[in-house]
């Protein structure tokens, strides 16, 4: 795992490396904090409340998490999840995807709630953007090379969409991972330029109306992406992506998510 002493040393070099790719970041005003093992429940419960920010819960395998509210932007850190310099980068500029995010899109997050509500199309296109985003701009600054061997990404795509789909209830958040996997990995880029026909992002796994549904999504997120400025979302797009969302809620109501046959 690592220390507090590496993370630290890490540290100015991500910020720099984030800041040449989304300038903005720089206006990014956050606290870090390196939370204590035998602590981190509870400092994770003082800093929500410290941010006036929506209740929310320490999850145990956690390696970071970002939490904004009137009070303050608060990027928690759990270095004993935190193997190594590049898990730290994956997740620092996954944190701050978040916060950049907040800069400009903070009025649709306000909408979220933990419970479904099919009336409100800017709570449903948010549950996925929120994580979309955040995991684009980590695409987008990490860079890296396309992998040799493609059949490893198109199994973690397929397990994204499985857990997207859990137990036969749609999970937005999860599925944000999966959509900014499908649009801005350099594996699958790279697949998608010189092997499309060996590109399977696991939809053959679900019912064929809910298969149409994930396409629909995916392509209302890669529309948003081909915009110059795509991380500042409008509200006609998030209420068109949260009318996605509830496609996708009620084609998964139906049950038989799975494509069994």
């Amino acid at each position: 795992m690592a220390t507090k002493e590496e993370i630290q040393r890490w540290y100015p070099e991500a910020l720099h490396q984030l800041s040449d790719v989304f300038p903005f970041a720089v206006d990014a005003d956050f606290e870090m904090i390196l939370c204590d093992k035998d602590s981190c429940a509870s400092v994770h419960q003082e800093i929500v409340s410290k941010a006036n920010a929506k209740p929310s819960k320490y999850l145990e395998n956690t390696d970071g998490e970002m939490i904004v509210g009137p009070g303050g932007c608060f990027m928690l850190l759990y270095p004993w999840n935190i193997p190594n310099k590049k898990h730290f980068n994956r997740v620092f500029w996954h944190e701050m995807g978040h916060r950049c995010d907040y800069l400009f899109n903070a009025t649709f997050r306000d909408h979220v709630t933990y419970h479904f509500n099919e009336n409100d199309l800017i709570c449903g296109g948010y549950t996925i953007w929120g994580e979309f985003i955040a995991e684009l701009m980590y695409y987008e600054v990490a860079d890296d090379d396309p992998l040799p061997l493609y059949n490893p990404v198109l199994m973690e795509l397929k397990h994204l969409l499985f857990q997207s789909f859990s137990g036969e209830v749609f999970f937005p958040y999860m599925f944000g991972h999966y959509a900014a996997k499908v649009i801005d990995d350099p594996t699958v880029e790279s697949m998608m330029q010189h092997n499309p026909n060996r590109v399977d992002i696991g939809l053959g796994m679900l019912r064929d109306e809910i298969a149409d549904r994930v396409i629909e999504a995916l392509s209302i997120l890669d529309k948003q992406f081909c915009k110059d400025e795509y991380w500042i979302a409008s509200e006609d797009f998030m209420k068109e992506l949260g009318v996605a969302f509830n496609a996708i809620w009620d084609e998964t109501a139906r049950g038989e998510v799975f494509n069994l046959g």
